[in-house]
């Protein structure tokens, strides 16, 4: 996690020596929350690593702060980036926010049978819901705000409400007796959680993308199965109302290079000197 942190906040790596040295002092408020939100993980994590010596809120927010400040130092070396005294303080409310948060679930429920229930881990279409999660991570780090490649995000967050409310109106409305509201909160947390990355960029939309997810899980989660009979044999017939948006996401992950425009067509016929080897 921190790693995928360090990628989102030090793109593109082109590091000189300053002409000038630059430190913003402007408060954004969208921009003071998407690096409140980015920081949440790493706190979480931290805390979660250090659960038999479980650190307190102030270490952790020291931390966070040591932890923001590298990155803005490091910032100031990379004409790109612009660092910001806000950002330090932002980073180090979501890093100490996120060791409140897993001392908060450390408390009321412990990691045993009840956490694998609470997070459907016996069933095989939750586990691709969360295997979903890294692949949102690499989509929004590779949209980096461009409208087009911002289009794979949609498509893989339609394509996972879709399959959470399936999973819904399949399974949790009967077995767990859950409604569709709880859920579709689900689905917008789970969505959060994988476009964290793009949070900088384009916080607002991103927001109302988690939204979006969260409405149609929701109108999944509560239609009616007609002639169908509850059981947990139901994954081919969720997969096969969601495909199309996987479908669509592959469709335009390979057109998406097209965007910036392409010159001549040549065609190879045969194998390279060097493929024989």
């Amino acid at each position: 996690m921190l790693a995928v942190t360090l990628i989102i906040t030090l793109l593109p790596f082109e590091f000189m020596w300053p002409e000038q040295w630059r430190v913003v002092e402007l408060f954004l408020p969208m921009d003071f929350v998407a690096n409140i939100l980015l920081f949440i993980p790493l706190g979480f994590f931290y805390a979660l690593a250090r659960n038999a010596h479980r650190p307190s809120a102030l270490h952790v927010l020291i931390l966070g702060a040591l932890t923001s400040a590298a990155i803005e130092s490091a910032q100031l070396f990379e004409p790109a980036r612009t660092s910001a005294l806000f950002d330090v303080v932002a980073n180090a409310a979501g890093a100490c926010l996120g060791a409140l948060a897993y001392g908060r679930v450390a408390r009321s429920s412990k990691v045993d049978g009840r956490l694998v229930g609470w997070l459907a881990l016996e069933l095989p279409l939750m586990g691709l819901i969360y295997l979903l999660v890294p692949l949102l991570w690499i989509n929004s780090l590779v949209s980096r705000g461009e409208v087009v490649r911002s289009l794979t995000v949609v498509l893989l967050g339609i394509f996972g409400a879709s399959v959470l409310g399936g999973i819904q109106r399949y399974y949790f409305v009967t077995a767990r007796r859950a409604d569709a509201g709880r859920t579709a909160l689900f689905a917008a947390l789970w969505f959060l959680a994988g476009v964290f990355a793009a949070l900088p960029f384009r916080p607002v939309e991103m927001a109302v993308g988690a939204v979006a997810v969260a409405a149609l899980t929701w109108w999944q989660g509560r239609r009616t199965v007609r002639g169908v009979d509850y059981n947990r044999r139901f994954e081919v017939p969720v997969l096969k109302a969601a495909a199309p948006a996987y479908a669509a996401y592959l469709a335009l992950i390979v057109i998406a290079p097209l965007d910036a425009g392409v010159t001549e067509w040549t065609l190879h016929v045969g194998f390279p000197a060097g493929a024989a080897e």
